[in-house]
């Protein structure tokens, strides 16, 4: 990856099975954007050999807690023909990648009272903002 484009390290992967994994991104300033669990961040790796400078962007919700200020983690599902996870696949902890300085959604609690009952469903990597919600 073009160094100029890299703001961030892989530093932590566990492959659940094939075709789905749980990574953590530290960036390269040492501190996660401030985020509220339910948000997601956006990735991006080159396009390819040809266009380093070109990035393909996906965007994963976050699963780790907003008090981990060093990394976030995410859950990441391998579509086969997909332009981002074809890319991310082959890459180990210590490989660079660009993840977006800001942190976006409004799928949170903030709105939710705090003594409300809550069921919460998902599959999948959907579980992630989940995870989230409930380390925090």
């Amino acid at each position: 990856m073009d160094a100029s484009l890299a703001n961030a390290r892989l530093i932590a992967r566990s492959d659940l099975n094939a075709d789905l994994c749980i990574v953590r991104i530290a960036p390269d300033s040492g501190q996660v954007p401030a985020f509220e669990p339910g948000q997601f961040a956006t990735l991006g790796l080159p396009e390819s050999d040809e266009a380093p400078g070109r990035l393909v962007r996906r965007p994963y919700s976050i699963a780790s807690s907003p008090d981990a200020r060093d990394h976030i983690e995410l859950l990441l599902a391998r579509v086969k023909e997909g332009h981002f996870t074809s890319r991310f696949w082959p890459l180990r902890p210590g490989s660079p990648i660009w993840l977006d300085p800001h942190i976006h959604g409004r799928f949170t609690l903030a709105a939710v009272p705090p003594d409300a009952d809550l069921v919460m469903v998902a599959t999948g990597t959907g579980i992630a903002p989940f995870m989230s919600m409930l380390r925090t």
